[in-house]
């Protein structure tokens, strides 16, 4: 499995801007990692993740780190 992408010292909207561009250059069932930090990030990625359908778990890490695990899906569209 591929390393996490740091992305704790980003604000919004650069996180979801990286996930989307990791999200087109990935394979089908591929499944990308995210650091997050940023609470503006960890409430809005998810809420993307929901309204495209993609497969996702957001873990805790510590008071202030989250680990999002996103699976590939071409079903759903990245816009």
């Amino acid at each position: 499995m591929p390393k996490p992408i740091d992305c704790r010292d980003m604000r919004c909207p650069m996180p979801l801007l990286t996930l989307k561009l990791s999200l087109k250059k990935a394979q089908q069932g591929m499944q990308i990692q995210l650091l997050l930090r940023d609470a503006a990030s960890v409430k809005d990625i998810p809420a993307w993740l929901k309204l495209k359908a993609y497969p996702f778990k957001l873990s805790q890490l510590s008071d202030n780190d989250y680990l999002l695990s996103v699976t590939n899906d071409n079903q759903a569209g990245i816009s």
